[in-house]
């Protein structure tokens, strides 16, 4: 008897995670890989989880809008979990391949997607950017709502 899996291990797969959401999953037979479409934004670092509480050791590719990979983790999640960080070179979809690393045991597990907000100066007074008086600082507003601060000694009674 075959078993048909849950999610395709190519392009057309019915597999979706969101970003800040999670999907279940499932290695239904020994070989067994699932692929999630998941749409990413040019200049944005997300982070993709993998996650299992049984006898899997997942890996995990993340692929272009091709199916060619441009990632790969095994273990750098919790316990023996892949985990990946990556930025995105383009606007559009990728795909997230999940897999049990030697393909030889099967079970559930959850697949998590996340954007990190990275941030070159905080807001706030324990901000890293420091400027001094005539030179000049370049930074950036890394996401919606960003703000960045920057240290400055000035001497009272000159004008700046």
């Amino acid at each position: 008897m075959k078993i048909s899996p849950l999610y395709s291990s190519n392009i057309y797969t019915s597999g979706k995670v969101s970003i800040g959401g999670q999907t279940n999953g499932s290695i239904d037979f020994k070989g067994d890989i699932d692929w999630f479409k998941v749409s990413l934004i040019k200049g944005y670092t997300y982070q993709f989880d993998a996650e299992e509480y049984n006898y899997l050791d997942l890996d995990m590719f993340l692929r272009n809008s091709a199916g060619t990979s441009v990632k790969y983790d095994n273990d750098s999640g919790s316990g023996d979990d892949p985990k990946i960080t990556y930025t995105a070179t383009y606007t559009g979809d990728y795909f997230v391949d999940v897999a049990d690393k030697d393909h030889y045991t099967t079970g559930a597990y959850t697949v998590k997607a996340k954007q990190l907000l990275i941030d070159d100066y905080s807001g706030n007074i324990n901000t890293s950017g420091m400027l001094s008086i005539g030179s000049t600082k370049a930074g950036k507003i890394d996401f919606k709502g960003d703000i960045d601060w920057f240290k400055v000694s000035l001497v009272k009674g000159y004008t700046y």
